[in-house]
C-alpha cells in the first residue's frame, strides 16, 4: 500500500503559525492506536492467522486473512498462496506505508464492528487510495460516498472535486463541481490542487464562468409578465415589439442580482425574503402597487419562485463524461 504524504489543504495565516501538533485532529479511537504497538480490538487478537504491520509505528493489527481474503481480491490471491506455501512468512505478515489510521479505516469497514470515525478529506483519500490498491472494492465504494457527505461538501466541495479528478470518479467529480458552484473562485491554494492536472483544473473555473454568465442570460430575459406588475408605473400599453416595462424594484433586483450569480452561480440567497425585502428599500417605493407585487412575487408560487425553477432548469455542463 503506497501512502500518501500530504498534509491538510491551505490553511489561513494564523492557522500556519499555530505548533504542527494542533494542525489535524483524528478521531480518538485512531489517535490511541497510533500510540500503541498492537492495535485495540478486535484487531488486536492473539489467536489470528495473519498480521498486518505499519511501518511508520510498528503497529501490529493481529487479524483474520479469510475476513480479509472475503473483501479483497488481493487478499484471496494471498489466501491461496498461502495454501499452497503452507509455512512462509510471506502469506502470514504484510508490511504496509500507511499509517494505523488508514489501515484501521479500512478494517473498520470489512469486520462486524462500528464504521470508522472519519473527520477529514485527508483519512477519506488516504484510505481510498490503500483501498483501490489492495482491492477493497466495498471500502473504496463506502468511501466515495463520504467524500460525497455533507460534512465535506457543503465546506469543502473544492477539494472534493480534487480528490475525485485524482482518481478518476466522473461521478463524483460532477456532483462536487455543482457545489463548488455556491462559492466564488478564489479557492486557497489546496494540496490536492498538485495531484490533478492545470487541464482539470482550468476545466472547474471554465465551468464556474460559463454556469454564471449563462444564468445572468436568463436572469435579463426572464417577463413574468403578469406576475410582475404595477398598473400605475408600468402602463398596459404595450405591444410585441416593444412589452411592458418591468417595475422599478424589478430592475433594481436584476441588477444587484446579477454579480452575485457571476459570483456564485448556485447563489441561493438572491432567492431569499431578506434580499427582496433590502432591494425593496433601495428602490425607495412609494407606490402602494408595487409594494403589493413585491409581496405577491416573494409568496410561494410567485415570480421569485418561478425565476428560481428556471434558474434551476438550465442544463449543467458536465465536467467529465459518466460514460
Amino acid at each position: 500500500m503506497s501512502s500518501s504524504t500530504r498534509r491538510k489543504s491551505a490553511r489561513t495565516a494564523s492557522q500556519a503559525t499555530q505548533p504542527a501538533s494542533s494542525a489535524r485532529r483524528r478521531s480518538p479511537s485512531i489517535e490511541f492506536v497510533g500510540m500503541r504497538r498492537v492495535a485495540l480490538a478486535p484487531f488486536n487478537d492473539p489467536q489470528a492467522d495473519f498480521v498486518i504491520q505499519t511501518q511508520r509505528t510498528n503497529t501490529m493489527f493481529r487479524v483474520s486473512l479469510a475476513i480479509l481474503a472475503q473483501a479483497s481480491s488481493f487478499f484471496r490471491q494471498v489466501e491461496s498462496q498461502r495454501k499452497q506455501n503452507p509455512g512462509l512468512r510471506d502469506y502470514e505478515h504484510l508490511d504496509v506505508a500507511e499509517s494505523d489510521a488508514t489501515i484501521e479505516t479500512i478494517l473498520r469497514f470489512i469486520y462486524p464492528v462500528a464504521d470508522p470515525v472519519v473527520q477529514d478529506l485527508d483519512d477519506v483519500c488516504d484510505a481510498y487510495q490503500a483501498s483501490v490498491q489492495y482491492k477493497f472494492d466495498y471500502v473504496a465504494k463506502r468511501l466515495r460516498e463520504f467524500m460525497l457527505s455533507p460534512r465535506f461538501m457543503d465546506n469543502e466541495p473544492v477539494r472534493v472535486y480534487a480528490i475525485a479528478r485524482r482518481f478518476g470518479l466522473a461521478e463524483e467529480t460532477n456532483i462536487a463541481a455543482r457545489h463548488v458552484l455556491r462559492f466564488p473562485p478564489n479557492w486557497p491554494a489546496y494540496e490536492e490542487f498538485d495531484h490533478i492536472s492545470g487541464r482539470a483544473y482550468h476545466e472547474l473555473l471554465t465551468l464556474h464562468k460559463n454556469r454564471g454568465r449563462k444564468l445572468v442570460e436568463f436572469l435579463h430575459s426572464f417577463h413574468l409578465k403578469e406576475k410582475i406588475t404595477c398598473m400605475k408605473c408600468c402602463p398596459r400599453e404595450a405591444t410585441a415589439a416593444l412589452p411592458r416595462r418591468q417595475p422599478e424594484w424589478w430592475q433594481i433586483y436584476v441588477q444587484q442580482a446579477t454579480p452575485l450569480l457571476l459570483d456564485s452561480p448556485a447563489n441561493e440567497d438572491i432567492f431569499s425574503l431578506e434580499f427582496i425585502l433590502k432591494v425593496a428599500i433601495e428602490a425607495g417605493i412609494t407606490c402602494s402597487m408595487c409594494c403589493t407585487s413585491i409581496m405577491q412575487a416573494a409568496q410561494p408560487g410567485g415570480a421569485i419562485a418561478i425565476l428560481k425553477e428556471g434558474l434551476a432548469s438550465k442544463p449543467f455542463d458536465l465536467v467529465v463524461s459518466n460514460t
